[in-house]
Formats: C-alpha cells, sequence, structure tokens
C-alpha cells in the first residue's frame, strides 16, 4: 500500500493510504461478512494484527459486505471484526504466505458487542490463490473499496482547537488531488449531541471537521463513528 503522508508537523499525526495490489514479497486477504442467515454486513471494522510485530491494518467492510487489504508482510495475523449488535470475532493464527491472496469469509453473531468468540485456525481453513487473479474477490466486489484513506489524525494536547488539524487535511486532500484525486474515505468520531468525551476522535478527527471539508456520511461503524467520503478531483 502507497503511503502519501506520514508526518508530525506542529503536534499533529496524520497518516494517509492508498490501497494497492499486492507486489511480490507479500500477500493479501480478504472476504466477506455476513450473520448466520448469510445476510452481508456493511460497516464492519475489521482489524488484522501480525503476531510477531504487533503491526496492524484497519478496514471496514463495503455495502455488499466484502473487505480486502493488500500488501501485507507475509507471517501469523490475528483478525477481529467488530460491528454493534454483534458478538466481537477473534481468528488467531491465519497463516498469510508470500505471492498469495487468502479468502476468509467472517462471520458474526448477534450479542453484545464486548462478547466475544475466538477461534484459532489450524492449516489449512483457508483457500488460497494467486494474487495475480486476487483470491475469490471480484473486480466488481472491489469497487467498494475507496482510493485514499485517511486512516489516522492525532493532534498533540497543546495544538488542539488552534486549527492545525483542519491545515493537516486540507494539506493532505490537496496532495490527493496531486497525486491524480479519487475517492477518499475517513473514520471521525461524531461530537455534536453528546457529552465531552476524552475518545477516539483524538485519532480520527472529529465528525464535524471534515463535513466542513466536504465529506458526507457512508455509514455508521459504531454509535458514534462513521465512515464518511469524499471526490476529489485531480
Amino acid at each position: 500500500m502507497r503511503a502519501l503522508a506520514v508526518g508530525v508537523i506542529l503536534g499533529i499525526s496524520l497518516v494517509v493510504t492508498a490501497p494497492a495490489l499486492a507486489q511480490t514479497g507479500t500477500s493479501g486477504i480478504g472476504g466477506k461478512v455476513t450473520d448466520p442467515s448469510g445476510a452481508v454486513l456493511p460497516g464492519v471494522a475489521i482489524v488484522i494484527t501480525n503476531d510477531d510485530t504487533g503491526v496492524f491494518r484497519e478496514v471496514v467492510s463495503g455495502a455488499s459486505g466484502h473487505y480486502f487489504v493488500s500488501q501485507i508482510v507475509p507471517g501469523r495475523y490475528r483478525i477481529q471484526a467488530r460491528l454493534e449488535g454483534f458478538r466481537g470475532l477473534d481468528r488467531r493464527s491465519i497463516l498469510l504466505e508470500v505471492g498469495t491472496t487468502t479468502t476468509l469469509d467472517l462471520v458474526l453473531e448477534v450479542g453484545g458487542i464486548n462478547e466475544a468468540v475466538t477461534v484459532t485456525a489450524e492449516s489449512p481453513l483457508v483457500d488460497v490463490t494467486s494474487v495475480e487473479i486476487g483470491g475469490h474477490i471480484s473486480a466488481k466486489e472491489l469497487t467498494d473499496l475507496p482510493d485514499w484513506r485517511i486512516g489516522c489524525i492525532f493532534t498533540g494536547k497543546g495544538h488542539r482547537r488552534s486549527g492545525v488539524a483542519r491545515a493537516a487535511v486540507t494539506g493532505a486532500l490537496a496532495a490527493i488531488a496531486e497525486a491524480g484525486g479519487g475517492l477518499v474515505e475517513a473514520y471521525p468520531e461524531q461530537v455534536d449531541g453528546r457529552k465531552p468525551q476524552q475518545g477516539a476522535y483524538f485519532h480520527t478527527g472529529p465528525e464535524n471537521l471534515f463535513e466542513e471539508l466536504g465529506f458526507k456520511r457512508d455509514r455508521q461503524i459504531a454509535k458514534w463513528r462513521w465512515v464518511m467520503r469524499r471526490c476529489v478531483r485531480p
């Protein structure tokens, strides 16, 4: 995955990434998220964590219930899936091998989000195919994916309420335009209509900031968290 901007300027850290197809020496994983009846589940937050390094990637299932992550360092991974109204799913010891795309469908059971179903995989549990054909994920299914993601925005305590977050996101959008533009996705926290929080919006940005910059709500992924999207012209 190409990284457009990873930086710390004036107390703010901003990460913008662009999904891409897997390259030689890496692996990928994707699949469909459903409930036990087979109904697709969009808006599921999925975290993929390397067992050895602790490095993680986070994605959200699209409108068709599919998710896809490419350019992953081969190794064993923990896959966690969360959606309000469903029990959390924790898949462990998932082996991602070099040059392959692993198809891993996830089934979430109705229940409290703090409950968890843990499954430890013993190879082989999932189908793997060449990354050249993208596993079992069709080109049509990949159209739900954005061209760019603003995945992390954190403003240092001494620089909040001074406009640096707005400047950082505005700068990122300008850089995306220079790189060819496309569909941009962000995951901010709703702050209006609730008591003051010391929560996730410190790491994802407040929703009203993205609204003022032209982003629109796409789908809700938690009680106070939304996927927001905006098209940026080159």
